[in-house]
């Protein structure tokens, strides 16, 4: 766009909600983790995530599957609220 006007060019393109397929978390060490989500039209997303708590990639490969089974399908800001919504009520038993 940028060579046919010899100017800069700009490319917007509408934000869409993405739709999970799959997570995982791969640990760094034993505080220090990557957390990887794949959305149906295959994008990633990549954040590291660093806990208060130790934990083995056992523990991740367990916490992978669960949020897998319950949030695939559903798009990530319906999974963000799901987890919110899960983790608001989980402190109100503690």
């Amino acid at each position: 766009m940028s060579g046919l006007s010899k100017s800069a060019g700009l490319v917007i393109i509408p934000k869409e909600e993405k739709v999970l397929k799959h997570i995982e978390f791969i640990a760094i060490d034993t505080r220090c983790a990557l957390a990887i989500m794949v959305t149906e039209e295959e994008m990633l997303r990549i954040d590291l995530l660093i806990c208060r708590m130790a934990f083995s990639q056992s523990t991740l490969v367990e916490a992978s599957n669960y949020l897998s089974a319950r949030l695939t399908g559903h798009t990530l800001s319906n999974a963000k609220s799901r987890i919110t919504k899960r983790a608001c009520i989980a402190s109100r038993k503690a």
